[in-house]
């Protein structure tokens, strides 16, 4: 039993309500995220009952001596997050910040050692958003300061600002870092279901990875990717694996009699190798998967960049019997004669075209054109972002073939889609 229990659901909640006030009224507002670092060092070393002690003393001077309005939550085992509802000034967050450091200047006395109460921060302010895969603003927030918490925590630091995480600082993710989370199973692939339209029933599943630290930090996907990019060996040895766990798991759903087509995401500097063929064909190969129960996603933009040394490799990868999805389509080129050579199987509009799709009719213009030349090129039109019972129900009407989306499902562990996929009756 915790002896301050975690109320993750209450803050996502307030979470999103303060945001939508702030936002609403044109004002500031602020989240700390605070890790209590020595909170597993001691469980391990005397037990779960003076950890928890730990916390609460921590919390309890928190709620003593910080007064800055702000809602308190503890968040996991080892955090504590800070909702700062109204900041007069974003320059205002290192004071608050400095105010949190404060409280935590000495050290605190158990009943048979002392325990510095170390701790690290993560910062963020409503202002400086930052885009992360077309999340809601008050999930943006909170990834923001997990972002900060993360670069604080590699860099040695007690805080960043955030300004300072955005421009200034180096990658949070070190490929040492990466190495290490592979060693210890930090990293797991979730799946989110994608709904054949016409028949109702899930065919798919697109594979998401999921990265939680050893210290319950969650680090954004948008971070994973930027350091990919940088480090093509990595980027090829990252993707050889999520490759390999896709079809490992593909492998089971087929001997419990589960049919999926499942999609990866696969960096378009990857799509440019030869190697890449040779990997695919080693990982069909290893574990006994039809090849075209296999999609990669590859981004429309992407594409561009690199299309002439991509065309002959995506031809090869066909030849296996491969699948081809055009990711985000929408947003970049958007002109399939781009495409008349690549030999996409299917077509995924990009999110931000859905988004607000009831209330922007050159959206919904847009999408209906895009399905159509989909059609007219042979392709199959996914649209992901669906949320909401309306976007499903005016998508249907253009006769979109597949919807993706947290109106469907949230990505989720393999277990639960096996759960699911048995609950479900048989298709035919």
């Amino acid at each position: 039993m915790l002896s301050l229990p975690v109320r993750r659901l209450e803050f996502f909640q307030s979470l999103s309500n303060v945001f939508q006030h702030t936002r609403q009224n044109d004002d500031l507002m602020a989240l700390i995220v605070i890790s209590l670092d020595r909170y597993q060092d001691i469980e391990q070393n005397f037990g779960y009952e003076k950890a928890e002690s730990y916390l609460s003393a921590a919390y309890s001077k928190l709620n003593e001596g910080v007064n800055v309005g702000g809602e308190m939550y503890r968040i996991n085992s080892a955090q504590i997050a800070l909702l700062i509802p109204s900041l007069k000034h974003r320059n205002f967050l290192l004071i608050a910040a400095n105010k949190v450091l404060s409280v935590f200047d000495k050290t605190t006395a158990y009943e048979t050692y002392n325990a510095d109460l170390d701790l690290t921060l993560g910062l963020s302010v409503s202002q400086d958003q930052v885009e992360f895969g077309g999340l809601s603003g008050d999930v943006r927030l909170y990834q923001q300061a997990n972002a900060s918490l993360l670069t604080a925590k590699e860099h040695q630091r007690t805080f960043m600002l955030p300004s300072f995480v955005q421009q200034d600082a180096p990658s949070p993710i070190s490929s040492e870092r990466i190495e290490r989370a592979f060693s210890k199973n930090e990293m797991k692939l979730y799946f989110q279901p994608k709904l054949n339209i016409r028949r109702h029933a899930i065919e798919g599943v697109e594979a998401l990875l999921r990265w939680q630290t050893e210290d319950d930090l969650f680090v954004p996907p948008s971070l994973i990717i930027e350091h990919m990019e940088r480090n093509i060996n990595q980027n090829f040895k990252f993707t050889k694996w999520v490759i390999n766990t896709a079809l490992r798991q593909q492998k089971e759903w087929l001997s419990d009699g589960i049919e999926l087509c499942v999609s990866v995401n696969v960096s378009a500097q990857l799509v440019s190798l030869d190697d890449t063929v040779d990997m695919l064909k080693d990982a069909l190969t290893l574990w006994d998967v039809p090849a075209d129960l296999l999609m990669l996603e590859i981004t429309e933009t992407a594409l561009m960049l690199n299309m002439e040394k991509s065309r002959k490799v995506l031809h090869d990868i066909k030849q296996l019997g491969v699948k081809l999805s055009i990711d985000d389509f929408g947003t970049g080129y958007s002109s399939l004669a781009y495409f008349k050579d690549i030999p996409a199987h299917e077509l995924k509009v990009d999110r931000a075209l859905i988004k607000d799709i009831m209330n922007n009719d050159s959206d919904r213009i847009l999408v209906q054109l895009i399905i159509e030349l989909g059609h007219s090129f042979g392709l199959q039109v996914v649209v992901e972002g669906v949320d909401d019972q309306q976007s499903f129900d005016f998508l249907t009407t253009l006769e979109c073939d597949y919807i993706q989306g947290y109106y469907i499902s949230k990505a989720l562990p393999a277990r639960d889609i096996s759960d699911i996929m048995n609950y479900l009756p048989k298709n035919g």
